[in-house]
């Protein structure tokens, strides 16, 4: 037999909710690829490789290097302030988007509850029940965006100060613009 979830999936609510999810998905995977190029810029041209660290794999690991970067480098001075504003936010949407990604939504009864149970993200088994409203989600999903133009800002500004140019395939985006498409959806 087939395992029923929830009541309707096909709930607007649900489906909604889901979209938001998927967007906050894709978000942390370019703010990922920012902080890695924030990482690299450092590692290389702003006195990383005395960190004595490679460059981190895993998300915590990134946001750690970061941190150490931050707190021991003087060529980040210019930095400074936008950087612990990002690593903050950083910090903040690494945990909520664990709970959301590797939770599975269970109930969306109206459109203010939604009920997740978080897994474990390595062997799968439930940790914790939690809920959401749909207002949590979508302010999840806005700090994720304003963290991607942050981020993307700041890797432009350190870019352009360190290297004289942007690197290849590097472009601005208008978050403003996405946003709206997204909430239209």
């Amino acid at each position: 037999g087939v395992l029923a979830i929830m009541s309707d999936p096909s709930a607007e609510s649900f489906l909604k909710n889901a979209r938001y999810i998927g967007f906050i998905t894709i978000l942390s995977a370019w703010i990922e690829l920012t902080v890695d190029g924030l990482n690299g810029l450092i590692l290389e041209k702003l006195d990383g490789q005395t960190l004595n660290e490679p460059l981190p794999q895993a998300t915590g690991r990134k946001i750690a290097f970061l941190t150490k970067a931050y707190r021991r480098l003087p060529l980040i001075t210019p930095y400074k302030d936008e950087l612990a504003t990002l690593i903050g936010r950083l910090r903040w949407l690494k945990d909520r988007r664990n709970e959301l990604i590797h939770g599975a939504m269970l109930s969306a009864p109206n459109r203010e509850i939604i009920t997740h149970r978080v897994l474990h993200h390595e062997t799968g088994t439930p940790v914790r029940k939690q809920t959401f409203s749909e207002v949590d989600i979508i302010v999840t999903m806005r700090m994720a965006l304003e963290t991607f133009a942050r981020s993307t800002a700041l890797l432009h500004q350190m870019a352009v100060d360190v290297l004289d140019e942007l690197p290849e395939g590097f472009r601005e985006v208008d978050v403003g613009d996405l946003l709206a498409r997204v909430e239209a959806l």
